[in-house]
């Protein structure tokens, strides 16, 4: 996965970097004038260098990806980002945070396929949901381990 980061401060730049490299990702570092041509999933940027305008230009450019803002705990969120991420930050916190867009990207990328409605149009259980036969509702039970339904 690519990552854009606009970011001056060299700590972020290297913290982000050695995390994402963690997990086998790239970290491309620019600026606002300085755009990747590359295809992104995510762009990180750092409340110092946020311009409101600019940003608005970044996410009519790249629509398809996850804006995440660095800031201090004591600033404020700027709405229009869908990830925060909390200065200081330990490279743990970055490569959870990693993770969770790269498996809500490949959810996303699913759908788009239309993988699941194709899976939902041709599973063999829900049609049996479909027909008008009653099931004993009383008898189902989960398993705590797994939670997984028994019929």
């Amino acid at each position: 996965m690519k990552v854009f980061l606009i970011t001056s401060n060299v700590t972020i730049e290297k913290l982000l970097a050695l995390s994402a490299q963690k997990r086998g990702d790239d970290v491309i570092v620019g600026s606002f004038e300085d755009l990747p041509d590359e295809e992104i999933k995510a762009i990180f940027i750092d409340k110092d260098e946020f311009d409101g305008e600019k940003f608005n230009n970044l996410k009519f450019i790249y629509k398809d990806v996850k804006y995440v803002l660095i800031l201090s705990k004591k600033d404020e969120k700027i709405e229009g980002f869908d990830e925060y991420l909390y200065k200081p930050f330990l490279p743990m916190d970055v490569i959870n945070l990693l993770e969770a867009i790269k498996n809500d990207n490949l959810v996303k990328d699913e759908i788009e396929k239309g993988d699941i409605e194709d899976e939902l149009n041709n599973n063999e259980a829900l049609e049996t949901l479909d027909n008008d036969e009653a099931f004993d509702i009383e008898n189902i039970s989960l398993k705590k381990d797994k939670n997984e339904m028994i019929l």
